[in-house]
Parts: C-alpha cells; structure tokens; sequence
C-alpha cells in the first residue's frame, strides 16, 4: 500500500515525495548544518559529512518508501522552486509495543517560520489515517520550541517530558488521533 507519491498541501505550497537520487546534495546542504541536526534523533545528530554520505541515506529511503506498507521518509517540496526544503517522516519508533508511529520533520533554516513543516506533517498524519493507523507520536527534544509549536498547530496533546522512552535522555513527547 503506498498512498503517498505525489501529494500536495491544500494551499498548493508544498508537494510531499520520495527523495530522489540526483538531490544528494540538496539534502547534504540540510544535514550538513548542526542547526538542523542538533533537533534530531541521537545517531543522527551528528552533521553529514559529504554528499555521498546523503546520496546514500536517500538509497535508503527509497527502500522504506517502495515497501508495502505506510511508512516512509519523503521529501517536503516546495511547488513554486521543485526543490526539498526538507524532510517528513511516518516510521515504527524504536521498540514499538503496539505499532506506534512516529511523525517527525525537519527543514532547512531558510524555510523555517513559513509552515512547511506543518503543512508536510499534516500530509502525512492524513497518509497515516488513510491507511488505518489510529494515532501518530511526536518526539522533540525538550528545547525545541519550534517542533512544539508544529505539533500545537496539529493538534497533537503536550504528554510532557519523558525520560529514554524511545531515544536516551528527556524528550518531549506528543500525540494526536488521526480519525
């Protein structure tokens, strides 16, 4: 089952995709930056070191987006350049013990405060209810008060913070029903 391949946002800003081969760079110019990856989870926080490095995590992407199933990792578009200005995410956390989803998103900081990444993640949180997925998780670190604002403006409930649930160390954790 795969349901996104090409969706687009309501307002037309944003087109959600897989990575593509040839945006190696792209994404190296988003990973490569410690502003974006200091958000991230524990093994990637740590800066891309080349472009190689990204060409390969895109190799990888493409395996979980052409899998059956709803989980993928996909490139947010911005429609009016056709360039990624980042990345949105629907994947098993760590350990699940009923199927939990992850949602999660980053951008490139020329694209922060322009609700790309709400937009994407609300994308996705339709992708997950379409394919029967009930509720989907939000994990930020406790810091990140521009990811708890995405996941206020979709709606998703402040759990609070907890403390090596799927990742070490606190983290902020979230949720919102799908249906």
């Amino acid at each position: 089952m795969r349901l996104i391949t090409d969706a687009v946002a309501a307002d037309d800003r944003i087109r959600i995709r897989p990575w593509r081969s040839d945006e190696a760079d792209v994404l190296f110019a988003i990973l490569s930056r410690p502003e974006v990856t200091v958000w991230l989870g524990e093994q990637s926080r740590r800066p891309m070191a080349s472009v190689a490095e990204a060409a390969a995590r895109i190799d990888t992407w493409a395996g979980i987006c052409a899998a059956a199933g709803p989980d993928g990792v996909w490139a947010i578009e911005e429609v009016a350049t056709g360039r990624p200005v980042g990345t949105v995410l629907l994947m098993l956390v760590p350990e699940d013990t009923a199927g939990e989803r992850e949602l999660g998103w980053y951008l490139h900081p020329d694209a922060f405060g322009r609700g790309f990444a709400t937009d994407a993640a609300r994308l996705v949180t339709a992708h997950a209810a379409a394919a029967g997925i009930e509720e989907v998780w939000a994990q930020t670190h406790v810091d990140n008060v521009a990811s708890g604002r995405v996941a206020a403006r979709l709606g998703m409930t402040d759990l609070g913070v907890v403390d090596g649930l799927w990742r070490e160390g606190p983290s902020r954790l979230y949720v919102v029903a799908t249906r």
